[in-house]
């Protein structure tokens, strides 16, 4: 057999046997509007205040069910380690608008702040309020947060 005539029977089998694996014979829809980048403003009242904004990605796990990630930015000023700069990344959940999420990050305060917290709270597709608690190497912090929806699907 000539080598050409090999190599047109080695891709033919190569493309049959690529066309046939469960990875490009997948049948589900893609359900892409559940995957969507909404930017909020999350304004923080209580030990610490701060107005930041939040970009937060959800992706429908069941219905009425979303896991969310995201990061958030601002300026904020702090019971304890003052005012600056904070850069946080989350994850958590909203189940019918119930939402938890925890969050690390860094702030550049009168110290230089490594953070770690939670808020947790109830969030619509407009509007959210409810309650955080963050704690850093000069301690903790507490109070409450309101969210409202700047827009959708940024970048």
């Amino acid at each position: 057999m000539s080598k050409y005539r090999q190599r047109i029977i080695i891709v033919f089998l190569f493309l049959f046997t690529l066309a046939g694996s469960p990875a490009c014979t997948y049948k589900e829809p893609i359900d892409m509007p559940d995957s969507r980048t909404e930017v909020w403003e999350l304004q923080i009242n209580g030990e610490t205040e701060a107005k930041y904004r939040m970009l937060l990605k959800r992706v429908r796990v069941e219905k009425d069910v979303w896991s969310i990630s995201g990061e958030f930015s601002g300026m904020a000023d702090d019971h304890i380690g003052g005012r600056g700069m904070v850069k946080c990344n989350f994850h958590g959940k909203i189940d019918r608008n119930n939402l938890k999420a925890d969050f690390t990050g860094h702030g550049d305060m009168a110290v230089s702040l490594s953070l770690s917290g939670s808020l947790w709270g109830t969030l619509s597709d407009s509007k959210g309020s409810g309650e955080w608690r963050v704690s850093h190497e000069e301690g903790q912090s507490k109070g409450q947060w309101t969210m409202k929806r700047i827009k959708n699907n940024e970048g």
